[in-house]
C-alpha cells in the first residue's frame, strides 16, 4: 500500500509503564503524557520535525523520531529515581542522508547506534551519542 503507515511505530511506553510517547500528529508534534491508572494526562508536546513523524524507537536513556521530512531526530529522557519521567525539551541530535520519509528505526543504547530505513528502501546508521554517519 502506497503511503500507509504502520501504527505499531506511531507509540512507545517507557519500560516502567509510566511515560507514553505519541507520533503521527498532523501537527508535526511529538506528545509525552504521563500514565496514572485509566488516563493519560499530557507532559509535553514537543516540535522538531518540519513534517509528520512516521515512527518512533525507545532505548533506555534515548528516544529517536523518524519522519516525512526525512530526518531522524534523537531526544534524550528524563529520569528520575531511575524511573523515565518525560524528554529533555531540545533533541540531543538530528540525523541526515535519506531521501525519502523515514519509515523504522532501530537504536542500541549498548552499541551506540540508531539504524533507519526509509521508504525508498536506504538504510542508514549514526552513532547515537554523536550523530556520526556510520
Amino acid at each position: 500500500l502506497s503511503g500507509a503507515v504502520n501504527l505499531c511505530n506511531m507509540f512507545r511506553l517507557s519500560a516502567d509503564g509510566g511515560v507514553l510517547f505519541m507520533s503521527g500528529m498532523w501537527d508535526n508534534s511529538l506528545r509525552v503524557g504521563l500514565v496514572n491508572q485509566h488516563e493519560i494526562n499530557p507532559l509535553a508536546v514537543l516540535y522538531q520535525h518540519k513534517n509528520v513523524i512516521t515512527c518512533l524507537e525507545l532505548d533506555g536513556k534515548y528516544l529517536a523520531t523518524g519522519g516525512r521530512d526525512t530526518t531522524v531526530v534523537v531526544w534524550k529522557t528524563l529520569r528520575r529515581g531511575g524511573k523515565c519521567t518525560g524528554l529533555k525539551p531540545h533533541p540531543s541530535a538530528i540525523l541526515y542522508g535519506h531521501n525519502s520519509a523515514v519509515t523504522c528505526l532501530a537504536l542500541s543504547q549498548e552499541l551506540d547506534l540508531v539504524v533507519s530505513g526509509s521508504s525508498e528502501g536506504s538504510v542508514l546508521i549514526h552513532t547515537l551519542k554523536l550523530g556520526t554517519y556510520v
